[in-house]
């Protein structure tokens, strides 16, 4: 994803691509605070979910995604997004 220079050989990737790796090499633990209601973006199987967190621990936070009539606990730092974060 990005632009290749013929003439010199040089690759170019898209503004995106930066942020996404950048997001992706934080740590997965600690998790970041978030308050009850708050929305947020859970990663699940097929991409990123809406969701709006009902609680929040030292080592989770669950969260209820209405799309899917589904309560997620989500364990890992980069799988879960607010949403002033970058989006993938």
């Amino acid at each position: 994803m990005g632009r290749l220079n013929k003439e010199t050989g040089e690759f170019k990737p898209k503004p995106s691509v930066n942020s996404r790796t950048v997001f992706m090499q934080q740590r997965p633990q600690p998790l970041r605070s978030c308050a009850k209601g708050t929305d947020v973006y859970v990663r699940m199987g097929a991409g990123w979910s809406k969701g709006t967190v009902l609680s929040w621990s030292r080592r989770s936070i669950c969260c209820y995604c209405p799309q899917l009539k589904k309560q997620v606990s989500v364990y890992d730092n980069r799988s879960i997004r607010l949403p002033g974060d970058p989006k993938f």
